[in-house]
């Protein structure tokens, strides 16, 4: 239970008591506040002004942040000048490659390759990945995360 204790002039001492944050008062409260955004209720509880704004939701691809990509390629010159010729083309810089011994496979000499980027747009990230699997220029599935 939570309780306020108010003492004023006119009603004299105050005193209100509830139930306060706990399992199911406060579940009750949230799924109250959301029920009442999704039916376009205007709710002020916040006591600062009498309409919020909207807010203005990002588009997902116009999200900028460095990215972690991680492929298997095959070992061969040119496949690195490749990936990042499709990165180039989308303004994505490079701040780390790591690329790793092949391992030891006679029938497919492939290599891991992992590649930091500087921050960039998620658009931008895409349309490069896009064109790095339409090349081929990977033997298994890319790997890639924003990083935060």
């Amino acid at each position: 239970f939570n309780a306020v204790h108010e003492q004023t002039n006119a009603a004299g001492s105050l005193f209100v008591h509830g139930q306060g944050a706990g399992s199911l008062p406060t579940a009750s409260a949230i799924v109250s506040d959301l029920m009442a955004v999704g039916r376009g209720e205007i709710r002020n509880n916040t006591g600062y002004c009498t309409t919020l704004p909207l807010a203005r939701i990002q588009d997902s691809m116009e999200a900028r942040s460095c990215y972690y990509v991680r492929m298997m390629v095959e070992d061969s010159p040119g496949v690195l000048r490749d990936i990042a010729g499709c990165m180039a083309d989308e303004g994505i810089n490079m701040s780390h490659v790591i690329q790793r011994i092949a391992e030891e496979d006679p029938k497919h000499k492939t290599l891991p390759l992992v590649i930091m980027t500087h921050e960039t747009s998620a658009q931008a990230m895409h349309n490069a990945l896009e064109r790095i699997s339409a090349m081929h220029l990977h033997k298994d599935a890319i790997i890639s995360f924003r990083v935060y």
